[in-house]
């Protein structure tokens, strides 16, 4: 079982965006760019990642920073890690302008 952190794909630069996480309008060339910035890891890097996995029989991987973040948020405060995950977006965002 692969989880992906942001890989830097054209994923945001191709999807449409009406609201951004924390509830403000966005468009979709504003969304890549944030997204450009925020994703650590490429596609290569994460397909070699997937290959040395399976060649390990290794059954859950993370891929990246922010996979592993989460997924510790997740184990940790199981019931309000989505909070806990919001309030980290805002403040990131706060930082950001």
């Amino acid at each position: 079982c692969v989880h992906p952190g942001g890989i830097k794909t054209e994923i945001a630069r191709r999807g449409r965006h009406y609201e951004d996480p924390l509830g403000g309008k966005t468009d979709t060339a504003t969304a890549a760019a944030n997204f450009e910035q925020a994703a650590r890891t490429t596609a290569e890097d994460a397909a070699n990642q997937i290959v040395r996995a399976v060649l390990k029989n290794q059954s859950r991987l993370l891929i990246g920073p922010d996979a592993v973040a989460i997924d510790v948020a997740a184990r940790s405060f199981p019931g309000s890690y989505d909070r806990l995950l919001g309030q980290v977006l805002k403040v990131a965002n706060r930082v950001k302008k």
